[in-house]
């Protein structure tokens, strides 16, 4: 799932487009004034204004969309969880020297009731999907482990999309870890 801070954007103004306040309205100062001062005539201009108005807002939305995924599905690290279905397949790590299990996210078996997603079926589907990469002779790639994870979570039960967020927010935590690929074939051989 990739998404760009475009998609967070509010509407609005635009960069290039400029605020224009009407004649009757601008400040008073010999009529000549420029169409982008604002009408309390500090001297900021409209356009400064609705920049600095856009990044709040963009900053606002990506928070309010975290916010909304962890309402969603509450991903929780491994060792804290008491157990549950790890998003990144462990196995795919294993010899990562920044991957720990234990602190990697994962659906607890609590939150995975909850979300009506069955465990079996996607580990199922997990192993089935790794088993078809190893007989077509398939490296394991960070987007086919994310493709696998998606639909190991929709087999088990989740919407698509709810699949794609839990998986995004794995992927992103790894990434933050400094774990960008996998380095084994799980249920299999070596990449």
């Amino acid at each position: 799932l990739k998404r760009k801070w475009t998609d967070f954007a509010p509407s609005g103004p635009s960069k290039k487009s400029k605020t224009v306040v009407p004649s009757s309205k601008m400040a008073s100062g010999g009529g000549g004034g420029s169409s982008t001062q604002p009408p309390d005539g500090d001297g900021k201009p409209a356009v400064a204004i609705a920049e600095s108005a856009s990044a709040a807002n963009k900053t606002a939305r990506v928070a309010q969309f975290e916010k909304a995924g962890e309402a969603v599905a509450k991903l929780t690290p491994y060792g804290r969880s008491g157990g549950g279905h790890h998003i990144d397949m462990k196995s795919a790590f294993k010899s990562h020297p920044l991957y720990d299990y234990r602190t990697a996210l994962c659906l607890s078996n609590e939150e995975m009731t909850r979300l009506g997603i069955i465990h079996e079926l996607a580990n199922k589907t997990q192993r089935q999907m790794c088993e078809t990469l190893i007989k077509e002779g398939k490296p394991i790639t960070r987007r086919a482990l994310m493709n696998i994870s998606v639909e190991a979570l929709v087999a088990g039960g989740a919407d698509r999309q709810l699949a794609r967020d839990i998986v995004a927010r794995s992927w992103w935590d790894l990434k933050g870890k400094g774990v960008r690929m996998p380095t084994d074939m799980p249920w299999g051989r070596k990449k």
